[in-house]
């Protein structure tokens, strides 16, 4: 039985490395990696909730490189947008577009 512990939206961040999606690259990630070299994804823990290997193919250095590159990186409150600041941004796409019409532009 797989277990999909990932939550999809549209507005979802992904940092490369993050295995355990909790937002940065560190200790906790490379060790998921050490912890579980040469495993098939099929076998991984529940902890790697992010960016799973493909199906049939093991942990190997592709997931090394990616802590190993992005160590210390972290998810930036602004590459995730708040709902209220897309609700503002149509607003304003349909006043522009209502004052345009009855302006006869």
């Amino acid at each position: 039985m797989t277990v999909n512990r990932s939550i999809s939206t549209p507005f979802a961040v992904s940092l490369a490395g993050d295995y355990n999606d909790n937002g940065q690259v560190e200790a906790d990630d490379l060790n998921l990696v050490l912890f579980n070299w040469a495993v098939d994804e099929t076998n991984l823990t529940l902890a790697w909730i992010s960016q799973r290997p493909e199906p049939g193919t093991a942990v190997g250095v592709s997931q090394l490189n990616g802590v190993l590159f992005n160590w210390g990186n972290t998810v930036s409150a602004a590459a995730v947008p708040e709902p209220a600041a897309l609700i503002i941004g149509l607003g304003m796409v349909l006043f522009s577009m209502v004052t345009h019409r009855c302006l006869g532009n």
